[in-house]
């Protein structure tokens, strides 16, 4: 598969597709532009989570290749209504003006270890952004969104202040190419976009840092917080539009032509009920230079979205075909219900699990009800089946990740109602108050070939792993929790 590349981003605000600014090196910058450095009241709503860099809103844009990519474990319930799609970009060399800190100092980007690492992190509310449209772990990606400072978090493992790190949040649209694209059954690459108005309550944020003072160093005033909410006695979050561009262009790529005779064919398929915009579409020699005209005045109560997927193959007799499998998920076994083993939940966890097989994503509780009450020893049957079909040369990975919903809500807590953050359950007998959900583990299998994958598997969660490709060992939680949590039993065949 080939890479996606911008051929031009027309109409974006305040010239978005013009001159990249200078790198911001300095890790005094982030205070510069509103970043407070204080914890608590980025969960009380007292500071802002994040700032644009350089207090400057325009729109950029990046491409690179993706890398771990997951949903967010927890998040501050006053400025979300559902948990974070996550992931990292490891941006092509026009691009690395986007990545904060100073990598001789080890500085903001280039600070600590992890999934974050020399990498621009990009985040959009999991709710928002559908999940056909959302990365795995190798594809390729543009993206256009906001480039923020993460305030929340300025010092590294050792307690030293390494600075904040730069973002994408929200986002307002992304194109993926995808490396392993699970859906064709005959040789057929594949790019997804998906471009919306929805800035979410990260836009809130980051628009009332921007024209509100604060009151003091470490705090903004009440207007702070009525700004990012509709409605404060119930702690809802707005979910701010954000400016659209008129004109969308980028370029989908082609797989290898078969012989000299073959012509290149493609088809497009729509992917949101509606739609708010048109594509014109020029056939390359190596594969399709797209624009899309976005449609429509956004608003909160009526936001535009565009969706769809282009595939593109060759006519004529294919060298290679895809391998088709069947994927049946047999049991899944839970040993530790509360993954903090110093703090038992008699009651159950409430748990989220997430399934990545190639970019087939699943939301496992959809499947399993009983996840809803994990408690030690338990033994679900699942019993599902899927069929994907993997291309000639490509591995399959399994990605299984998420969360235990220990953050309480719908109930008041220090004097706040605390809203639900979906797609976890009311929380209301969390035996201590918890402003962090807990890590249950993941499970990543990575098979080279089809092939290879055929036969049954059982594979138990662990707290960090070293298989991620081109990435350094990851944690999703603390690095303990999530080490024997839950085992997975799955049974693959040639489909």
């Amino acid at each position: 598969m080939g890479t996606v590349i911008v051929l031009a981003v027309l109409g974006l605000p305040a010239a978005a597709g013009g001159a990249a600014p200078a790198p911001p090196t300095s890790s005094d910058q982030p205070r510069l532009d509103g970043c407070q450095r204080n914890a608590n009241g980025v969960v009380f709503l007292k500071t802002p989570e994040w700032v644009y860099v350089y207090r400057d809103p325009t729109v950029r844009t990046a491409s690179g290749v993706v890398r771990v990519s997951h949903l967010a474990r927890d998040d501050a319930p006053g400025e979300h209504r559902s948990h974070d799609y996550n992931a990292n970009l490891v941006p092509r060399s026009a691009d690395r003006y986007v990545l904060g800190g100073d990598a001789a100092a080890r500085t903001g980007n280039f600070s600590g270890e992890g999934e974050e690492l020399g990498r621009l992190h990009f985040e959009w509310e999991s709710g928002v952004v559908p999940d056909y449209a959302w990365p795995t772990d190798g594809d390729r990606a543009t993206l256009w969104g906001s480039w923020i400072w993460d305030c929340g978090h300025w010092t590294g493992d050792g307690g030293a202040v390494t600075g904040e790190r730069t973002e994408f949040h929200p986002l307002t649209a992304l194109v993926v190419s995808r490396r392993a694209p699970f859906e064709p059954r005959t040789t057929e690459s594949q790019s997804d976009v998906y471009i919306s108005s929805h800035g979410t309550g990260a836009r809130a944020v980051e628009q009332c840092a921007l024209t509100l003072n604060p009151i003091s160093p470490s705090e903004y005033g009440p207007d702070y917080r009525a700004c990012v909410q509709r409605d404060q006695r119930a702690n809802l979050v707005h979910d701010a539009p954000q400016p659209v561009a008129g004109r969308y262009s980028f370029f989908v790529p082609a797989p290898p032509r078969p012989s000299r005779r073959a012509q290149l064919t493609f088809r497009i398929v729509k992917r949101l009920a509606r739609s708010g915009g048109t594509e014109r579409v020029k056939v390359t020699p190596s594969g399709l230079a797209v624009t899309v005209t976005v449609a429509g005045h956004p608003t909160e109560s009526r936001p535009v979205s565009y969706g769809k997927s282009f595939f593109v193959s060759w006519t004529g007799a294919q060298r290679t075909r895809p391998t088709p499998l069947k994927i049946t998920l047999g049991t899944l076994t839970i040993h530790h219900g509360d993954p903090n083993l110093s703090d038992h939940d008699p009651g159950g966890g409430k748990w989220n699990l997430y399934l990545d097989f190639n970019g087939y994503r699943q939301l496992l509780n959809r499947w399993i009800p009983g996840l809803a009450s994990a408690t030690d020893g338990k033994r679900l049957v699942i019993n599902r089946t899927i069929k994907i079909n993997v291309p000639a040369g490509r591995s399959l990975n399994l990605l299984v990740s998420g969360r235990e919903c220990d953050i309480p809500s719908g109930k008041v807590v220090f004097g706040e109602f605390a809203p639900v953050i979906a797609p976890c359950p009311v929380n209301t007998d969390e035996p201590q108050i918890a402003l962090a959900n807990d890590d249950p583990g993941i499970i990543l299998d990575i098979f080279r070939s089809a092939r290879a994958a055929l036969g049954r598997h059982t594979s138990t969660s662990v707290a960090t792993t070293t298989k991620f490709p081109g990435s350094p060992p990851i944690s999703f939680g603390d690095g303990q929790q999530g080490a024997g949590d839950y085992t997975l039993t799955y049974t693959i065949r040639p489909g």
